[in-house]
């Protein structure tokens, strides 16, 4: 069976108009369904079937470790400025050449590329890293029609419209934040689509029948702590309710991997009342005793490091009150993921169960280990300037 097309460096232009995304909504069918078919190789069908398309093994390119050297500072045990931004700039580098191609030569608007991907850049941008417009032109086009986000192509047989409403949703709401033209409208528009899709407990369900998620179903915890917060920068007045009944669900979570404890903290980290004190307690020791020897985390205690978990673990980490006292784990983290970057600027994907082989888990891996780079860089002060 062939593989689906892999985007290469090619800028589409902004002017092309494309009417679908994803597996279930690309005018092409048979290539899509083809995509969707290879995914699930070396993958557990439960979790991928839900989530990826695109699927392309990359046999000359290693797994782990990563071929990126790490450069430290004499007496210091942490990765320093300089190479850190060349670990980000290559990501940068990475993420807008197949941001921008993935449309093009697919004909069809991806969760991963233009969810994750896309999201990703605008974090960039934030942090004043230079990304050409021209990148984003034809995502932001699309994130300015949530109606066509969940247009399902019948022919096809998988269903994740959710997933779409939680990831596009996010980008498009990144992107407002960020001054990206993004009509008010439109995110409305799909934060009213997510407010109707929360359970009567008040998540928000991803990954339903996987143990634990991956880059890109993300997982409950994580989805729904993405979702409050797009809801609450939105529109706090507008969606108090579904916003309060969420958080009522997040301080009622124990939860007993690393993934979802990351995704929890990261949106308690600086709540101060009894109850959410108790929750990041929780999720911090469970986090800490689960720190590999090479500075990572796995989705369990005792399952290998993989970038995707330990860049969520960083995020985290890094919006806690108290992240000074975790300078030193992080800054293992930090070097973990440096060293595992490959020299295209991508991460080797995290697939549930591990070593699997998956583009649209690639470009989500590399584009949440971005993120955390970036985070972490403006807001570590333990980083040794070079002179």
């Amino acid at each position: 069976m062939a593989s689906p097309t892999r985007p290469s460096p090619t800028v589409p232009s902004p002017e092309v108009t494309l009417l679908s995304w994803r597996t279930q909504f690309c005018p092409n069918p048979s290539r899509c369904l083809a995509a969707a078919k290879l995914i699930c190789i070396g993958v557990v069908i439960t979790v991928i079937a839900t989530s990826a398309i695109g699927t392309s093994a990359i046999a000359d390119e290693p797994r782990r470790p990563g071929n990126v050297a790490l450069e430290r500072v004499s007496g210091a045990d942490e990765l320093n400025r300089d190479a850190l931004d060349r670990t980000i700039t290559k990501a940068i580098a990475y993420l807008q050449r197949e941001v921008t191609a993935w449309p093009q030569q697919n004909d069809c608007f991806s969760c991963h590329n233009n969810g994750d991907g896309a999201r990703a850049l605008i974090h960039a941008t934030t942090h004043g890293w230079p990304v050409p417009s021209d990148t984003l032109a034809a995502t932001v086009g699309w994130l300015n029609e949530p109606d066509a986000w969940t247009r399902k192509n019948e022919a096809l047989p998988l269903d994740d419209t959710d997933l779409a409403l939680y990831q596009f949703t996010a980008t498009a709401q990144a992107a407002a934040v960020a001054g990206i033209p993004v009509k008010r409208a439109s995110l409305l528009t799909a934060c009213r689509s997510l407010a109707a899709l929360q359970t009567e407990e008040g998540s928000w369900p991803a990954a339903k029948n996987a143990l634990v998620g991956n880059p890109t179903t993300y997982g409950t915890p994580l989805a729904t702590t993405l979702v409050t917060r797009c809801l609450q920068q939105t529109d706090a007045r507008t969606f108090a309710a579904p916003v309060s009944q969420a958080r009522s669900w997040m301080r009622q979570q124990r939860p007993r991997n690393i993934l979802n404890a990351a995704a929890l903290l990261g949106y308690c980290a600086e709540e101060t009342d009894a109850e959410w004190k108790e929750l990041q307690e929780h999720c911090r020791e469970l986090i800490l005793a689960g720190q590999h020897d090479d500075g990572g985390w796995g989705p369990f205690a005792n399952v290998g490091s993989e970038p995707f978990d330990t860049a969520i673990v960083l995020l985290a980490f890094n919006l806690s009150n108290n992240r000074d006292s975790l300078g030193t784990v992080s800054a293992r983290a930090r070097d973990y993921l440096a060293s595992t970057q490959n020299k295209d600027g991508s991460w080797p994907e995290t697939t549930r169960p591990a070593n699997g082989e998956s583009y649209a888990q690639r470009i989500s891996t590399t584009a949440w280990c971005l993120t955390a780079l970036l985070y972490k860089r403006e807001n570590s002060e333990s980083l040794t300037e070079q002179p």
